[in-house]
């Protein structure tokens, strides 16, 4: 997907928007990345282990939920 039609390049730093433009280090191209068939704009981070949540009547855990775009600083490409 080319993400650079999603943003206004007045509204982010030049290298910001090189990384977005070039498809490098997004959430998107990681290894620990899974993208969920309902959603166009993000999916869920296997990066570590999921956070536990007690909100409900029974607890659970849940993976974070990332944009396609967004970045962590771990960054993994997909092999």
């Amino acid at each position: 997907r080319d993400w650079s039609s999603d943003v206004c390049s007045s509204d982010l730093p030049r290298p910001v928007l090189d990384l977005i433009e070039n498809d490098t280090r997004a959430c998107q191209w990681c290894e620990f990345f899974e993208a969920t068939e309902d959603d166009e704009e993000g999916g869920f981070c296997h990066r570590y282990a999921p956070i536990p949540s007690v909100a409900g009547v029974t607890p659970h855990a849940q993976w974070p939920y990332t944009l396609y775009s967004d970045w962590c600083g771990d960054f993994e490409r997909i092999h």
